[in-house]
């Protein structure tokens, strides 16, 4: 079988991400308060009383504020999560619940109403999140007005932060200029950063970046690849030459099974590792997609 193959070298520099002179501003979400991996508890002006955890459900009706992890899922939404790592959810029923891993479900936008308090919205189709006045959450219209939908924002501690990888540097980052104004450092000439997009996103494991979170983009290698490594026919020919074999499937946390030198069937790269390149000095990273019809046929 013919392999056909073709390779596009795509330039990305990164010293538009520092802070330099002439630097574009990032546009700020209208009206959102500072949330983003900070830890806030919300209190209902409908009952008075604070959104907390109730068995398997969330209520407003706590005495005490329960913090809320608010880790950024885009621009414009969050992943709050409570101090049992749980997140605040919309179940198939439109009950407000608890849940255990990320996803379309536990994502909401906050915008401000007026100069003290908040609309928290269901970021999937907008409606609002509402506390009737013995304590219940539900969701009502966006256009919905009283008391019920409105939430004050209360700074506090004692949050359980949403797992992430670390930067692991400290220091000063390089400069990303020379004296003459011209873009210094190092360069990295032959990256796949988007490698897992090949053959229609089937044969890699593992995402650069993944809105949800590290345990979306490197925690699923099993499900790809099979419980045990079975089901990675294309890496196991790469590999050893046969369609047969195994490896660990650890990826995030422990990293056990992957990334590992020998293969080219799981995601490398990941966006706070490249962070931790730049702030070494690194300034241009040459990502070279690639993809394969007959692969992709396949």
């Amino acid at each position: 079988m013919r392999r056909l193959s073709r390779g596009l070298a795509v330039a990305l520099v990164l010293a538009v991400t520092c802070a330099g002179a002439g630097a574009a501003k990032v546009r700020k979400a209208p009206g959102a308060p500072r949330l983003a991996n900070a830890c806030f508890a919300l209190r209902s002006a409908e009952t008075g009383q604070f959104v907390g955890p109730a068995g398997g459900v969330y209520r407003a009706d706590q005495p005490i504020g329960v913090g809320f992890f608010w880790k950024p899922a885009t621009l414009f939404s969050y992943l709050p999560s409570d101090q049992d790592g749980r997140l605040l959810a919309v179940r198939g029923d439109g009950s407000i619940g608890r849940a255990e891993a990320p996803g379309p479900a536990t994502a909401w936008s906050v915008r401000h109403v007026g100069k003290r308090s908040v609309a928290v919205s269901f970021s999937a189709d907008g409606r609002q999140l509402a506390s009737s006045p013995s304590g219940d959450l539900t969701l009502v219209a966006a256009r919905a007005g009283g008391t019920a939908r409105l939430f004050t924002l209360v700074r506090t501690s004692g949050c359980t932060p949403f797992p992430e990888a670390d930067v692991s540097a400290f220091g000063r980052p390089r400069r990303g200029q020379n004296r003459k104004g011209n873009v210094f450092g190092f360069a990295d000439m032959h990256l796949h950063i988007t490698a897992n997009l090949r053959a229609g996103g089937a044969v890699l494991s593992g995402e650069p970046y993944d809105p949800y979170g590290i345990t979306e983009a490197l925690g699923h290698d099993a499900d790809e690849h099979g419980p045990d490594g079975s089901d990675d026919i294309t890496g196991n020919l790469l590999r050893t030459g046969l369609p047969f074999g195994t490896h660990d499937t650890h990826g995030w946390p422990t990293f056990a099974g992957w990334p590992v030198n020998d293969t080219i069937t799981h995601q490398q790269t990941y966006y706070v590792w490249l962070k931790r390149n730049w702030m070494a000095g690194e300034r241009l990273v040459v990502a070279q997609t690639v993809e394969d019809q007959s692969i992709c046929e396949i």
